[in-house]
This record gives structure tokens, sequence and C-alpha cells, in this order.
């Protein structure tokens, strides 16, 4: 079984890595949330993609493919709307695999549409701070044993 597939993603680790945080420091929000500001580094979520904790086929929730493709081929920053979109998605991929016992149900439950959301798929909901926080509540709820 692959690293991906039993551990929860680390984008604390990825950050200091790309030198997008302090290397050495301790997770701290506050470095995180500077870090966003500034535009993540290319390299994060290309390695988040070669580890699959973000498929290729969610990568529109960040970016459009072309833009991806540019920047990888430019080696430019994301943006901080884009680097705030990928926190978002490694909390919730992080959040569900916790919640649901491994990366891969985590990430199964994230593309598969909910209830819950109307017929959405919490992946989706990614595009909006509001909608990750509803999210994250169904998966708290989830984590508690309280319906879903």
């Amino acid at each position: 079984m692959s690293a991906s597939a039993t551990a929860t993603p680390d984008l604390w680790s990825l950050l200091q890595q790309s030198k997008a945080v302090p290397a050495g420091s301790a997770a701290n929000g506050l470095d995180i949330a500077q870090a966003v500001e500034h535009g993540f580094p290319m390299i994060v979520l290309t390695r988040l993609l070669s580890l699959h904790l973000v498929e290729r086929s969610d990568l529109s929730l960040v970016m459009p493919l072309r833009t991806f493709q540019h920047r990888k081929a430019t080696k430019t920053r994301l943006t901080t709307d884009e680097s705030d979109r990928v926190v978002r998605l490694a909390a919730l991929t992080a959040m569900a695999s916790t919640s649901l016992g491994d990366v891969e149900r985590g990430k199964r439950w994230l593309r598969t549409a909910n209830t819950a959301l109307r017929g959405a798929r919490p992946i989706d909901m990614v595009r909006t701070s509001e909608g990750t926080r509803i999210v994250m509540q169904i998966l708290g709820r989830i984590e508690h044993g309280i319906g879903f």
C-alpha cells in the first residue's frame, strides 16, 4: 500500500520542503497564512498531484488546466486565491481521511454526491470558504457518529 493510501496529507511538510514556510519550525497557522498570501510555489500543487491527494480531474477547483500547464512550465507561483483553495483541498482531504479511517475512503467520500449537500460532491464545495466549512461540519458529525 502506498504512503498516500495510509497517511493523511501533510501540507506543512510540503510547504517546508518547497521553502514556502520556515524550515525547522513547528506547524504554525500564521506561517501558513503568510505563505498563502505570498502564493505557494507551483511545486506544492504538483507534489499534491503526484501523491494523488489532489486528482488531476479536481485541478479545475484550483485553476483552469491551461493555467496550470502555463504556471508549471514557467514555474510561476500560485495566486493567493489559488493557494487558499489548495489549503482547503488539503484540509478537506485530511479531515475526510481522519473521519472515515483512511485516505482512499476519504477521497472517495469527497468525490461522491452527498444528500446533505443536495446532491453536490463535497469536494466541489472547496470553491468557497463557506462551502468548505459546511463540509467540515458534516465530517465532524461523521467523526462523532452523528448521522450522515
